[in-house]
């Protein structure tokens, strides 16, 4: 049987670079999150649920992955995969989302000027992706390769390969949203497991707060990335109508 930890740490690798309308749709809930002054309602996608209260230890090992300038608001799986990592069946995590925001902005509020800023900076450096994270990467996976090995109470190392930017989405004066190809694969003691992986990153103007809503799919077909895309016009909707 496989290892249940090992193929969560594998399919979770890429959280280590995350930092860097569509019809509305039917929501589980909406969790009420107080930043700063603002209070932010953050809708579960439907089929997912939210993993703090339901698996407290799959999302300590979401936070031990989380990048060092965000914070998770929210960490989201498929129903169907918690309940096979809960029975200790052999499974895979497919799927999984976060919610995020920046630990630098959480008290600030953002001004309009300051988002289309992050959005020009952003879409600007897409077709220099690789080139300019490389820098930062591999300290980060060396910070999150140790966060996570000691969540885990095993030696494991994070890494990152490829990065490839595929396309900008939607790009107004709400919503930031792109979709990039990383591969990302863990090693430990019982073997190395590398993925191939689908990231949509979205950023979201809301009540002067920035909301990352990003989404991870395994990446087997271009199927894939249509399927992703529709996920986040979907969440992003949803966040939107749960903040009206």
């Amino acid at each position: 049987m496989s290892n249940p930890r090992r193929i969560f740490v594998s399919v979770t690798a890429t959280l280590a670079i995350a930092p860097w309308l569509a019809r509305a749709q039917a929501t589980q809930s909406a969790a009420t999150l107080q930043l700063g002054t603002t209070t932010v309602r953050i809708p579960t996608p439907e089929g997912f649920v939210e993993t703090s209260n339901r698996a407290p230890d799959v999302y300590a090992m979401a936070i031990a992955y989380s990048g060092s300038d965000t914070r998770i608001l929210a960490h989201f799986v498929r129903a169907e995969d918690l309940n096979q990592f809960e029975k200790g069946k052999k499974f895979i995590f497919r799927e999984f989302s976060l919610a995020l925001t920046p630990r630098r902005a959480e008290s600030l509020v953002v001004t309009q000027a300051q988002f289309d800023k992050l959005r020009a900076g952003t879409v600007a450096m897409q077709s220099q992706l690789a080139s300019k994270l490389k820098p930062g990467i591999a300290a980060e996976v060396a910070r999150v390769s140790k966060a996570v090995s000691t969540a885990a109470g095993s030696t494991i190392k994070v890494a990152v390969g490829e990065i490839v930017p595929v396309s900008i989405d939607r790009n107004d004066s709400k919503v930031l949203s792109y979709t990039i190809l990383v591969t990302a694969g863990v090693s430990e003691a019982g073997g190395t497991n590398t993925q191939n992986l689908v990231a949509g990153a979205t950023y979201c103007f809301i009540s002067g707060k920035v909301i990352m809503l990003n989404a991870y799919r395994m990446f087997r077909s271009p199927r894939d990335l249509q399927i992703n895309r529709e996920m986040q016009a979907n969440w992003i909707a949803g966040l939107y109508a749960a903040n009206s």
